[in-house]
């Protein structure tokens, strides 16, 4: 009975020890998992594109991210492209302003940097144009005629003339004249700066470069009419 007593002890104690041994060793290898690091970079948007007409050279720039981490360790605007005048006055933040600008097509860049040293990046394309080919003053003699001219339709009912200083001086003044299919009679077209309320034709050369905001194109001159008749295909001629 004794014999039997000591080895049921030693059964127990060996039984106690063998489970905390397996305690120990499944706490000892049992390791947190390790979390794991972000796979995009943040998200940014540099802002809406923008045109200016000169004189104003000036303009501010505002852009926008998102980023899971909220550990944003960097922030810089730079100029990608575009003419050499131009000064971004604080680099390092999401809005600022950009001066100097002239006559031209600028592309600036925002790039924003997360503690995982992940970098997303976008742009903004800025526009500078101006309407310095109106000119008023005396009109010379030369003439050019184009005939047959049908009608487009990108906001107002027009007629264009493509690159029109492929037939024309620039830095002239001009005058422009419509003549439609019933009356052979010239009709002055003014400019639209210089347009009254009564006026049913204006005119403009489109400036904006490089799309004429997407519906113009550059270069081309439009002659804007605002009544309802345009079933013909009048003739168009600028004197300078």
């Amino acid at each position: 009975m004794k014999l039997i007593k000591q080895t049921l002890i030693a059964s127990i104690t060996f039984l106690a020890i063998f489970s905390c041994t397996k305690q120990k060793i499944n706490i000892a290898t049992d390791h947190p998992p390790t979390p794991s690091l972000p796979q995009n970079p943040p998200l940014v948007f540099a802002g809406p594109d923008m045109s200016l007409e000169l004189p104003i050279n000036s303009t501010t720039i505002s852009g926008s991210y998102t980023d899971p981490t909220n550990d944003i360790r960097k922030k810089e605007w730079r100029k990608i492209s575009g003419p050499d005048s131009c000064i971004i006055e604080t680099k390092d933040s999401l809005s600022t302003r950009i001066s100097g600008l002239k006559l031209g097509v600028y592309q600036f860049e925002l790039s924003i940097t997360n503690g995982f040293g992940l970098t997303g990046k976008d742009s903004v394309i800025v526009v500078v144009w101006d309407n310095s080919h109106f000119i008023q003053g005396p009109v010379g003699t030369n003439e050019v005629t184009f005939t047959n001219i049908k009608w487009v339709y990108p906001w107002y009912s027009s007629l264009e003339i493509k690159n029109v200083y492929n037939s024309i001086p620039r830095n002239k003044p001009i005058k422009v004249f419509v003549k439609r299919d019933s009356t052979n009679n010239w009709i002055e077209v003014l400019h639209w700066s210089i347009n009254t309320i009564t006026d049913i034709y204006d005119y403009f050369i489109e400036s904006r470069w490089p799309d004429g905001a997407g519906m113009y194109s550059y270069g081309s001159l439009y002659i804007s009419y605002y009544g309802p008749d345009t079933k013909d295909t009048p003739d168009v001629k600028i004197q300078y």
